[in-house]
């Protein structure tokens, strides 16, 4: 044995011998990790197995009388001095007994108590070398089993054998965004894209003949959507045309605010979904609860548009909307058709313009414009979020789990089958949450990596769950309403971040009553 083998596991593995005696002999075991750093105490175990290996092994049970010990102790010339000395008196004893008083018989030391003295003596010494020996193996064994931890049942190999491939290859799914996602999946994989164990990306990938990855920032017409989505035809004008042109996201803008954020870094922009037609929400929202200030804490808004969804039945209303601009500088416009189906893409264009015009935010309240917000409970909520990882990591909204896509054409969130398969992610209700600068430029990175999807709050949680994160639930986030009694008693808002829906006038009302000197709850 290899005194300095310390990666080897040394365990007694017991044969019985020709003669029915019990034998021990070393093992040597190859499932101990190489790397270990007791190399000493195993080297010093070996050797000291070796010396035990060469005392004689005692039998099961114990001697009984003087020929057991014999026969234990070997042949006769083994014996210790003492009895062969007694035994050459014995037979001159025998010759001369006639010379011999019977008092000097009679305190003559018999031979059979040195025999015994000297195995007992040797048999104490087998003892202790029995106990050394268990507790060595016992030690040894507690050390393999804690350096081979990582292995999943015992006698399994550390490193796995090469013939077994890492990456198993999934069939592509069925529905049409998954496999999309499967694709844009695959070109994001460094064992697909470099090459794994077996060969190339097209040896590993032959199952699938059209596996080239999308195009996320493509403008042209999908032509797979219009092959793989079985029931493409029957589909509304609204869903197909997202499915064709669902990679783009070049559009330019229209109306933008390049100084929004500058002088003063923002504690907390209010970032608003709105179409041109909702003038009278967007003044609601300026006059209350959306208010821009400056000071110890600056608060910044911005309304986010596009153009009419359906133009020709729509009055043109754009030359107000830069008025409207112009008198209060906050309103963030794209051209492109401002839909259901398209607030995924605002939500992009968005996160894309707070990385170039407002990357130093602290935090972003984005939400829709008929929801109340009461904005000095929310920045108290925020100020008292200073660790660095919690401020990075902040996504707080009204939690939705265990979703599915609605299968009924009439839902305004409808989602055929040959579409989404599958359950949603955790995500906030879109109705408004609120997030950190740095979650906002973290999204929008990526969302390279998630195709887009026809719900933009659905959308989002996407994207945190390709982060490995989850929205944070926070029970003042009320986007499906407060119950009817609690709905006049203003008392209730104080504690409530937001509460949806509320018309222009409920929004004014709840705000000045809540600033009121009268108020008393």
């Amino acid at each position: 044995m290899n005194d300095g083998g310390a990666g080897t596991d040394v365990r007694l593995r017991w044969n019985r011998s020709a003669d029915g005696g019990i034998l021990a002999r070393p093992a040597l075991s190859p499932y101990l990790d190489p790397a270990i750093p007791n190399r000493t105490l195993l080297a010093s175990g070996s050797r000291l197995l070796l010396l035990l290996l060469a005392c004689p092994l005692l039998p099961s049970g114990a001697p009984s009388d003087k020929q057991s010990f014999l026969h234990l102790a070997g042949e006769r010339s083994r014996l210790p001095a003492c009895l062969a000395s007694q035994g050459r008196r014995e037979g001159g004893v025998s010759e001369t007994s006639d010379r011999v008083s019977h008092r000097h018989r009679r305190h003559r030391r018999p031979h059979g108590a040195c025999a015994m003295n000297m195995l007992k003596k040797k048999a104490l010494l087998w003892l202790v070398c029995a106990v050394i020996a268990n507790l060595f193996v016992f030690f040894t064994m507690q050390l393999s089993r804690g350096f081979s931890s990582s292995t999943k049942k015992r006698g399994t190999p550390i490193i796995p054998a090469s013939d077994v491939p890492f990456w198993r290859m999934d069939e592509p799914p069925k529905a049409y965004w998954n496999r999309e996602q499967w694709r844009l999946e695959r070109s994001y994989n460094p064992i697909l894209v470099n090459g794994s164990q077996r060969g190339s990306v097209t040896a590993v990938s032959k199952h699938d003949a059209n596996n080239s990855a999308p195009d996320v920032f493509s403008c042209e017409p999908n032509v797979r959507a219009t092959n793989e989505v079985g029931d493409f035809e029957t589909l509304p004008q609204s869903f197909r045309d997202f499915l064709l042109y669902q990679n783009c996201q070049t559009f330019p803008q229209l109306i933008d605010q390049p100084r929004k954020c500058a002088g003063h870094r923002p504690f907390l922009l209010f970032a608003i979904k709105s179409v041109i037609a909702h003038f009278d929400r967007r003044q609601a929202i300026r006059e209350s609860w959306g208010a821009e200030t400056s000071g110890n804490v600056t608060v910044r808004r911005v309304f986010l548009l596009g153009r009419p969804a359906n133009p020709d039945l729509e009055p043109n209303l754009q030359h107000l909307l830069d008025l409207e601009s112009k008198r209060y500088s906050d309103i963030l416009q794209w051209d492109f058709r401002d839909s259901f189906f398209n607030l995924t893409l605002k939500e992009l264009l968005f996160l894309k313009w707070v990385e170039q015009r407002c990357s130093d935010v602290r935090f972003i309240f984005k939400g829709d414009d008929d929801v109340f917000v009461n904005t000095d409970r929310t920045v108290a909520l925020l100020s008292n979020i200073t660790a660095p990882d919690k401020v990075q990591n902040l996504f707080l909204g009204d939690v939705i789990v265990n979703a599915g896509p609605h299968r009924d054409k009439k839902v305004k969130y409808y989602i055929p089958e040959s579409v989404f398969e599958g359950a949603y992610p955790p995500y906030a209700g879109g109705g408004g949450y609120v997030y950190s600068g740095e979650m906002a430029r973290r999204i929008h990175q990526v969302s390279r990596q998630v195709m887009q999807f026809p719900i933009d709050d659905v959308y989002v949680g996407m994207c945190l769950r390709r982060m490995g994160f989850a929205p944070t639930k926070n029970s003042g986030f009320r986007t499906f309403d407060i119950s009817e009694k609690e709905r006049n008693n203003i008392c209730v808002y104080r504690d409530l971040i937001l509460v949806h829906p509320r018309n222009p006038h409920e929004m004014m009302d709840i705000w000045k009553s809540l600033h009121s000197p009268n108020l008393k709850c």
